[in-house]
């Protein structure tokens, strides 16, 4: 090894000065003067002696009566007042912890001569308990009377919503019943079921004896008779065994018939060969045909 490895390396050594640590000193001894001043505020000072309360016996009773029986109806508007008041003192503390360090600007405290630190403690000033006040008393009294007519209301309420709504009706209980209440029950049926029985035999009387006046006759085949009937929309007459009278059986004059919409009939063409009714006519010849056979006799004529 050589020997500027061996040597270790030279430390330097700042100059002397008057100021050297100065301002970090000044700054601690700062911050700790507003920790001082901030942890001896009244609102964390311990109390020691209780002066200045004066409160009589029966204030302090009738407080104790009023809070007890107001527990359960202000317990949550006191728990809403305390968490109040505490976002409050947090509030305040704050503002004032931060106007203090506006305040707080760099001093020399060099200059300024240096209290001598005296042995005894600084005696703690006692923090005096708030005296109750008679208006929070009343004000109590009257929120309480206030919860009482509102609990009376909601009872009235309660009640005639009671009366509003219908009774159940009970339900009836079947009571069987002896054997001389069923032995009567079953004549009261018997006699019942007879009447019906009678009724319903005199309206089938009454029907046969219906159907049998009006019940047609056997009608004679060589009987003369006129019979009407109907159909697809018209009616005919029709004289079975009988002469037509001579008042209907009248040919009607052409004026007459040309009243009634009545199709006149078709003449039956007939083939010009053969004689048979004809179904088809040719177009050159103008002569109508029956098979094709009689087509080809008039077109040879026509060629001949």
């Amino acid at each position: 090894m050589s020997e500027n490895e061996q040597q270790p390396p030279e430390r330097k050594v700042l100059p002397q000065r008057s100021t050297r640590g100065k301002r970090l000193t000044d700054l601690e001894g700062i911050d700790k003067q507003v920790d001082d001043e901030f942890w001896k505020m009244e609102m964390f000072a311990e109390e020691e002696e209780d002066q200045g309360f004066e409160a009589t016996e029966e204030l302090m009773e009738e407080q104790a009566d009023i809070e007890d029986s107001d527990i359960d109806e202000f317990s949550s508007d006191e728990e809403e007042e305390e968490e109040r008041a505490k976002q409050l003192e947090k509030k305040l503390a704050k503002e004032e912890r931060e106007t203090k360090k506006r305040k707080n600007v760099y001093k020399d405290t060099a200059s300024k001569p240096k209290k001598p630190k005296s042995s005894t403690p600084n005696p703690k000033t006692p923090k005096s308990k708030p005296v109750i006040d008679a208006s929070t008393v009343e004000t109590k009294r009257s929120a309480r009377a206030s919860t009482k007519k509102a609990t009376e209301a909601i009872e009235e309420k309660l009640k005639q919503t009671q009366q509003k709504t219908p009774k159940k009706t009970p339900k009836k209980v079947y009571v069987m019943p002896t054997q001389e209440e069923l032995l009567e029950e079953a004549k009261i049926t018997a006699e019942y079921n007879k009447n019906s029985l009678a009724k319903l035999v005199q309206i089938e009387e009454d029907i046969r004896k219906k159907a049998r006046e009006t019940k047609t006759k056997t009608v004679d085949p060589d009987e003369p008779r006129i019979v009407y009937y109907s159909t697809e929309g018209k009616q005919y007459i029709t004289f079975v065994n009988m002469e037509i009278p001579k008042e209907i059986n009248q040919k009607m004059s052409e004026a007459e018939l040309a009243r009634f919409d009545i199709p006149k009939e078709e003449k039956q063409l007939k083939c010009a060969i053969t004689g048979l009714p004809a179904k088809y006519i040719d177009p050159l010849t103008k002569k109508p045909f029956a098979n094709v056979e009689a087509f080809r006799a008039l077109r040879k004529n026509k060629k001949l």
